[in-house]
């Protein structure tokens, strides 16, 4: 148990030492800014033996929720739509009736494909296959830590 014990305590820390990461994040980036004076991928801190710390911009694209502009368009987008939808309702239906048609067809053609590529043997060599499969299987040992 005391093995147990000593995985259940290093998780904890890697929990705690992971908020406290989270926490100094913020801080850390301000510093690291001043230090680069807003080059891209530069690196901001280095030691030797230990590592690197490199400031790196990821693009993000705001949403709808956090930009008014965004969420205008998006409802004059999603309104434009409709209105098309509603011009075009007849087209838009027959189309639809044909994609049906056309995904029938295709699952009846891979249907024929299937049956050419099946035989007795083959569907032997499968459950040959998978009882071997099945036999052969056996439990790997792991463990789940859970942290409260």
């Amino acid at each position: 148990m005391q093995i147990l014990q000593h995985l259940l305590t290093l998780r904890s820390k890697i929990n705690a030492i992971q908020h406290e990461i989270d926490a100094l994040m913020p801080d850390a980036i301000v510093e690291a800014l001043q230090v680069a004076n807003n080059n891209k991928n530069q690196t901001v801190y280095r030691e030797e033996n230990n590592g690197k710390i490199v400031l790196v911009f990821k693009k993000q694209f705001p949403t709808a929720k956090d930009d008014l502009k965004l969420s205008r368009l998006e409802s004059d987008l999603t309104g434009a739509i409709a209105k098309l939808n509603e011009k075009y309702s007849a087209e838009i239906q027959q189309i639809d009736s044909e994609i049906q048609q056309l995904q029938e067809a295709i699952a009846q053609l891979e249907s024929k494909k299937q049956k050419l590529l099946s035989s007795r043997y083959i569907s032997r060599l499968r459950n040959n296959y998978e009882k071997h499969r099945q036999l052969s299987t056996y439990l790997s040992p792991n463990l789940s830590v859970y942290l409260n």
